[in-house]
């Protein structure tokens, strides 16, 4: 198990990148799908999902730029 990127197949750390990166967006559109369904009962519930869906966000941008970089 090679943590850099061989001509064959892609080495740990991108994949790791890859797969966490996948489950924060799966994670993203279920809050999203939740949020548009109205299914918190308040505004306060709502923010707290907002304040945890922004950041959430961020860091997937984050981790997309460092894929990135990881792979050139």
């Amino acid at each position: 198990m090679s943590y850099t990127n061989t001509e064959s197949e892609w080495g740990t750390i991108a994949k790791t990148l890859h797969w966490l990166i996948g489950v924060m967006i799966v994670l993203q559109l279920i809050m999203g799908w939740l949020f548009t369904l109205r299914v918190f009962p308040g505004p306060v519930q709502s923010q707290l999902v907002l304040n945890f869906h922004i950041p959430v966000d961020v860091t997937v941008l984050g981790l997309g730029l460092i894929r990135l970089l990881w792979r050139f």
